[in-house]
């Protein structure tokens, strides 16, 4: 059901508005921005109030102990904008449009509790590592099996593989483990990179945009991809969430930029990640994704380097990990680190809209 689109129709009198994917794309975007913006002091005010703040590693650099106080959770921002804006711009009776919707509720679960956990012990502890990657897998293979039985054709359980036009690999069954792991690998990767004042939510609105060009690219035709027209057709609704993502990152961004108001939380850094890997597979675009999101694949490649490196040589590689805590000890400011890490995102997000012609 186009809800707010038959809403816009009935105002204009016209079938185009409603119907539009891009219109609908960029308005999605823009309410996502205003609705974010509009309930960021509310959230912040409240968050205060109850005074839940983010406990800060007295291990890590000392410039961040100036940050304690600062609220979390400000991913509520994120889950309800995004959530909101889904509801009353995409069509609700598209499997990948529910898929997305269970994502983020169910990530942003696991990480209100990891949240919670924290503030109440006031560490940074949260839930035990065992214990968050078995319900972030479950929650994977719950979305997986949906994407699996949902397939009509072979092309869709496939792979295909970068830079060979027309190559892909038909997984079978075990298409369900590779998009789990997409997923928690995706959740995982961006919850680590959230260290630094804006640094996810920028990285997640670039992505999100060279994600949405892609698909868009793939629905309309422009850009050919080995997949039934069927399945296109119910991709195009894929592009206006990403326009919720980027929406939503850029209001928040409003937020968190260096100095941050508030912290975004596992809330935030899960679900954001969760999200962008479902799209990436309902795509089939996990490898330029991985392309795209090099800073979060080097961030989580930093710790198990640092970890295996100290467990079997007894030194670490890096003056800290994740990756960007590297640069902050080697005199990168914090807001100096954010920003060459966007320009490499750019970057790598325009080659791999190029690269969408060799797929």
């Amino acid at each position: 059901m186009y809800l707010f689109g038959a809403m816009v129709n009935f105002l204009v009198g016209g079938t185009y508005v409603s119907h539009s994917i891009l219109v609908r794309c960029f308005g999605c975007m823009l309410t996502s921005f205003v609705l974010g913006w509009w309930l960021g002091p509310k959230v912040i005010k409240m968050l205060s109030l109850r005074q839940m703040s983010q406990a800060i590693r007295e291990t890590g650099p000392q410039q961040h102990l100036a940050k304690k106080g600062t609220p979390t959770m400000g991913g509520l921002i994120i889950i309800a904008t995004i959530l909101l804006n889904v509801v009353l711009w995409s069509d609700l009776s598209n499997r990948f449009v529910i898929m997305f919707l269970i994502t983020s509720l169910g990530y942003g679960a696991i990480g209100f509790y990891d949240d919670y956990l924290n503030i109440k012990h006031k560490s940074s502890a949260g839930i035990s590592a065992m214990s968050k990657i078995c319900w972030q897998v479950g929650m994977a293979l719950l979305i997986s099996f949906l994407l699996y039985s949902g397939a009509g054709t072979a092309a869709e359980t496939s792979v295909f593989a970068p830079f060979l036009a027309g190559v892909s690999y038909n997984l079978g069954p075990l298409y369900i483990l590779f998009i789990a792991f997409v997923i928690v690998g995706s959740s995982n990767a961006v919850n680590l990179t959230d260290g630094l004042d804006g640094l996810v939510s920028s990285q997640v609105m670039v992505i999100s945009i060279g994600l949405g060009v892609m698909i868009y690219g793939f629905y309309s035709g422009s850009l050919l991809i080995g997949l039934p027209n069927d399945y296109l057709y119910e991709l195009g609704q894929v592009v206006i969430l990403c326009g919720s993502l980027v929406g939503t990152s850029l209001a928040f961004l409003w937020y968190n930029s260096y100095p941050a108001e508030v912290f975004m939380g596992d809330i935030g850094s899960l679900s954001f990640g969760a999200m962008l890997g479902l799209i990436a597979v309902i795509a089939h675009l996990e490898f330029l994704f991985m392309i795209m999101g090099l800073i979060f694949v080097l961030e989580t490649v930093s710790v198990m380097l640092q970890v295996l490196s100290f467990k079997i040589r007894g030194k670490r590689i890096f003056k800290m990990a994740p990756l960007h805590h590297h640069f902050e000890l080697l005199g990168w400011h914090e807001s100096k680190v954010v920003a060459r890490f966007l320009v490499v995102t750019i970057l790598l997000v325009l080659i791999s809209v190029n690269l969408t012609i060799l797929i």
